[in-house]
């Protein structure tokens, strides 16, 4: 302290001025960082740029005495040896105050006593805070709110009428409340599950009087509701945390914008302080990202998000949700969860893989952008698509560790497990999505693995359940289709896919699903003709629709159909040249180009050049970053149509068994067919064995994206003839009569053209029967 005062002592009066402003920059500078990255109440800066305001005239007022008392003092006179000894007159009292008090010791002592109380006071709070004792203490700390807590979000009100910008708002609120670690914001489907429940339509408004009574019979402890008023030029917003069932106001927030351009802004404010006052900890709002970064700084684009969102979601009008979309990105081409959302409609409608895979890298581009949720879910998505399933798992895992039970990433882990071929694993993680999942799509895939497990009562019972609850959930009516399919049940899955489509016919995407559906269980029981005229129906709907690249895909269908289930290629290329014709390869993106499956289909018509010349344009137009996924699965099937066409019969088992990870029911009966060709026929006889017995409800065949595998529709009746001929070469009478028997049953109603096939079987029948006894 000596040492410091006897430095300052030699500085001057604008010295001393600018060192306390620089040390007064850090301190503000310190204050700002420890506020940013472990959190401090609000107060806190204000109050330290205070105390900083208050000592600057301290300073000032002791530089000026003390420089006064050092440099404008009067040097002492020579003194003679006579004036020796004389007492020397004391300073003039008023100068002697003004330097007691004005002393730098006492400036020093006095502002780090200020400091040291305000830290004082800011650790009083913080511990006042985490205890619940006081108006400091958080609604978590004091027991009001549970931590974790369900939290329904109501719709924002407008009382001048802007029902638009209202949505916007309540928008924005779900998605900067979605970062928060302390509330579980629930979502729209299970808030749609709810009004369904209590008799109203799924789109109906959610007031805060209708969100009260759904949180009630939720069992959701809390409801937020809030407003925005118009005040002349601008908006004052208010929102809410109310209790349920009492309907108590738990904590009130009011943020003003001056105009437009501020309303994200003051969205932002409402919500961060909505955060704090609930209990999220202070250094995980201060590190939150802003809601304009993690959404947009435009309130255009945020409406047209809003609108586009309600257009999918309660209207079920895609086409122009998409429109939308496109809108607000046009308006901001940052906003990531606008991609986000983009891409993944493009892929789920099957609106081409080159659409899907552009907004979705752009969506991973601007991840920074997103909430942690999202970031780490469009992640896992982007390396999904790129088939890199190892890191797609490690983000979807990293997820789980910030959020245990987010149903999303707990349901596309275990389809990594399951397609990795860790079927129990993926059965764990679906049933952990069981209970968060409000839309249903673990409980879906729940039903669906209890099936391939082996274990229909309880597929069955899962799937009542999730009827139950979602009764108007078109997964619910696709599994009861495919379920009853995958246990020969095809009566029933007719019945099924009617039921269907009065239920969802209104929907193009599911009215072709139904038509198709109907047309692979034609191809089971041998009626090529009417399976015919169901896939050109499908195929003609997605040329209506605008889907050049799922109308190709579909002739293909028609292709297989006559290659493996009639054996006979007769016009099968002609009628592929004339789609091609109608639709060319050249005016679709290279992404959209069924390469593969035209590959496919010549190699089946022994036609191995065409097969290879289709190969090669897949290698050099589609980059290795857009094989993964489904297109990995059908670049295998590929190669193994051509390996055996070619006569390369290992080879084509082995490209059969990697594509089958996606699809073992698929791969299967064309790793038998290999096998059986290269002379292997016990090892022939053993897949196809593992064939029929798979219980998977995807057996009938699998559809992604319009890409059919080569499942029940194609193989089943095929695999049974040929299972059959293989015992009877084996000398294995006993299960030669066995497939022979099931041949013939699933083929008795079969088109004329296949009754010669079964006229044999019959006869080959009843020869070993008569043999045997």
């Amino acid at each position: 302290m000596r040492n410091l005062i006897h430095e300052i002592h030699r500085r001057s009066l604008w010295q001393v001025l600018g060192i306390y402003i620089a040390v007064s920059w850090l301190v503000l500078q310190v204050v700002d960082v420890v506020g940013s990255n472990y959190g401090l109440p609000d107060w806190v800066a204000p109050a330290a740029l205070i105390l900083l305001l208050l000592g600057l005239p301290i300073v000032v007022a002791t530089a000026f005495v003390q420089e006064g008392m050092t440099t404008n003092e009067p040097e002492p006179p020579v003194q003679s040896l006579a004036d020796v000894g004389e007492v020397p007159p004391p300073p003039a009292p008023e100068r002697e105050a003004h330097h007691r008090l004005f002393t730098w010791r006492n400036a020093l002592v006095g502002g780090g006593a200020a400091f040291a109380l305000l830290a004082v006071l800011t650790g009083a709070y913080l511990v006042m805070r985490s205890s619940g004792i006081g108006p400091a203490g958080t609604l978590v700390a004091k027991g009001v709110v549970e931590e974790n807590q369900r939290v329904l979000l109501a719709d924002f009100q407008s009382p001048s009428g802007d029902t638009d910008l209202a949505s916007a708002v309540t928008e924005a609120i779900r998605i900067d409340l979605a970062q928060s670690g302390v509330i579980s914001l629930v979502d729209r489907g299970q808030v749609q599950s709810l009004l369904r429940a209590m008799g109203r339509p799924a789109d109906a408004p959610v007031t805060p009087e209708i969100a009260l009574d759904a949180a009630e019979r939720g069992g959701i402890g809390a409801v937020i509701d809030g407003q925005i008023d118009a005040a002349g030029t601008g908006f004052v917003l208010t929102v809410q945390l109310v209790s349920v069932p009492a309907g108590q106001e738990l904590v009130s927030r009011r943020a003003t914008a001056s105009d437009s351009s501020e309303v994200i802004a003051a969205i932002d404010e409402l919500s961060k302080g909505l955060r704090e006052r609930i209990g999220e900890s202070l250094g995980s709002i201060a590190r939150a990202p802003a809601l304009e970064q993690v959404a947009t700084p435009s309130l255009r684009a945020l409406r047209l998000y809003s609108r586009s969102e309600n257009a999918i979601l309660n209207e079920g009008d895609i086409e122009r949700g998409l429109t939308l979309l496109e809108e607000a990105l046009a308006e901001d081409s940052t906003f990531a969860m606008a991609w986000r959302k983009l891409g993944t409609e493009r892929a789920n409608q099957g609106l081409g893989a080159s659409g899907a895979y552009a907004a979705l890298d752009k969506a991973y581009e601007f991840r920074e952008r997103l909430p942690d949720r999202d970031r780490y879910l469009t992640t896992a998505q982007y390396h999904w698509e790129r088939g890199e399933m190892d890191r797609a798992a490690i983000a979807y895992e990293t997820l789980l560790e910030i959020q245990p039970e987010e149903a999303f990433a707990l349901t596309n882990l275990g389809l990594v497990r399951e397609l990795s071929g860790d079927i129990e694993g993926a059965f764990d993680l679906y049933s952990r999505g069981y209970a968060a999942d409000s839309v249903g799509l673990s409980q879906f895939h729940v039903a669906r693995v209890l099936e391939r497990l082996g274990r229909p009562g309880e597929s069955d019972e899962a799937l009542e359940h999730l009827r139950a609850r979602l009764p108007d959930y078109v997964l619910v009516d696709y599994l009861e289709m495919y379920h009853a399919a995958a246990r020969g049940d095809y009566d029933g899955a007719r019945e099924a896919a009617r039921e269907m489509s009065v239920r969802h016919g209104d929907s193009e995407l599911w009215a072709v699903e139904v038509a198709m559906f109907e047309g692979a269980i034609d191809a089971i029981e041998g009626r090529l003709a009417e399976a015919e005229r169901d896939l050109v129906v499908a195929r003609d709907m997605e040329l209506a629709r605008g889907f050049g690249a799922r109308y190709l895909q579909a002739a293909c269908d028609l292709a297989f159909l006559r290659l493996m289930v009639a054996e006979d290629p007769t016009g099968v290329l002609a009628a592929i040249e004339a789609a091609l014709g109608r639709v060319p390869l050249e005016g679709l993106d290279p992404l959209d180009r069924p390469y593969l499956y035209l590959a496919a289909v010549y190699a089946l018509a022994g036609e191995t050049g065409a097969a290879r010349a289709y190969l090669e344009r897949f290698d050099s137009e589609v980059p290795e970053t857009r094989r993964g996924g489904w297109t990995f699965y059908d670049h295998h099937f590929a190669r193994g149509e051509l390996a055996m066409a070619e006569g390369r019969f290992s080879e084509a088992a082995g490209h059969f068994e990697r594509g089958g990870r996606m699809c073992p029911s698929c791969a299967l009966p064309r790793i038998a067919r290999a096998h059986a060709l290269a002379g292997q026929s016990a090892r022939a006889i053993e897949v196809y064995e593992d064939f029929l017995a798979y219980t998977g409800a995807e057996r009938i065949g699998t559809r992604t994206n319009a890409w059919w595998s080569f499942g029940d529709w194609l193989t089943l009746g095929p695999s049974e003839e040929h299972l059959a001929r293989l015992y009877d070469e084996a000398g294995d009478r006993q299960n030669a009569a066995k497939y022979y028997a099931m041949f013939v049953e699933l083929w008795a109603d079969a088109d004329d053209e296949l009754q010669p096939r079964v006229r044999a079987a019959q006869a080959r029948l009843e020869a070993i029967l008569a043999e045997i006894g």
